[in-house]
């Protein structure tokens, strides 16, 4: 691998010939998932239950 190859990218660095131009200001649509902090989680998750 030459040493060009294995620098890290910046963002003004030159894109590779040929790579199309990409239009990174494109809205995302909101979700209806909830953060990672507010999740539901029963108190004994992870035992394991008897059988009945």
């Amino acid at each position: 691998m030459s040493e060009a190859e294995n620098r890290p990218l910046t963002p003004d660095a030159p894109a590779p010939p040929g790579t199309p131009e990409l239009d990174l200001d494109v809205e995302i649509p909101e979700t209806d998932r909830k953060a990672p902090g507010s999740q539901d989680v029963d108190e004994d998750a992870g035992e394991i239950e008897p059988p009945s």
